[in-house]
């Protein structure tokens, strides 16, 4: 070869050389890059999995809110359902309440309506029956004897009765003044033999 044609392979040499270098950069930046794509594969698949897994955890939770949604609201009409019982319950005990007092009233005037008819008869008995008392006392002494042994024990029975009657009137307006609250009680305690041998 001529000198010329040396340079000229010795140039082409070099220029191959260069463009395998050249070849060798661009052959490793493309597998850089080919690394990083896949790293950069790798991250946005991990970042994928992650959104989904939030996604999912998402849907359980509104889910749940949902579930405790329904819940409050059943709860929210039970509640209103026993308000509204209750409400309903409280008007039949005012009504109740009412109809109660209303009776209270008609009662108590009744009872003070019999506590004046009781004093009032008992009143009205105990002039005549006093007489009565009285009057068969006198004639059962028989200081004029013109009663015989059979008038003064009819006598001695009437005036008898009258003196129990008198009692048993006597008893019945205590109960009745007892009844209207017009008596102070005094209590004591005493023997029921004792009361027993008093009637025998």
């Amino acid at each position: 070869f001529s000198t010329q044609q040396r340079e000229k392979v010795q140039e082409l040499l070099t220029v191959a050389q260069q463009a395998q270098q050249a070849a060798e950069v661009a052959a490793q930046e493309a597998e850089r890059a080919k690394e990083e794509a896949q790293e950069q594969a790798r991250e946005v698949q991990q970042a994928n999995a992650r959104l989904e897994e939030q996604q999912q955890k998402l849907q359980q939770q509104s889910e749940e809110l949902q579930q405790v949604n329904s819940h409050l609201e059943e709860q929210q009409q039970q509640l209103h359902q026993q308000s509204e019982e209750l409400r309903q319950q409280n008007d039949t005990l005012n009504k109740a309440k009412g109809e109660l007092d209303h009776r209270a009233k008609e009662l108590e005037l009744a009872s003070k309506y019999k506590s004046e008819f009781l004093a009032n008869m008992s009143h009205e008995l105990r002039t005549p029956l006093n007489s009565i008392i009285l009057l068969s006392k006198m004639l059962s002494k028989n200081e004029r004897t013109h009663l015989d042994e059979k008038e003064v024990k009819q006598v001695s029975v009437i005036n008898q009765a009258g003196e129990e009657l008198l009692r048993l009137i006597n008893d019945i307006l205590d109960l009745s003044k007892i009844e209207a609250g017009n008596m102070t009680l005094n209590i004591t305690e005493f023997s029921v033999r004792e009361l027993f041998q008093t009637f025998k």
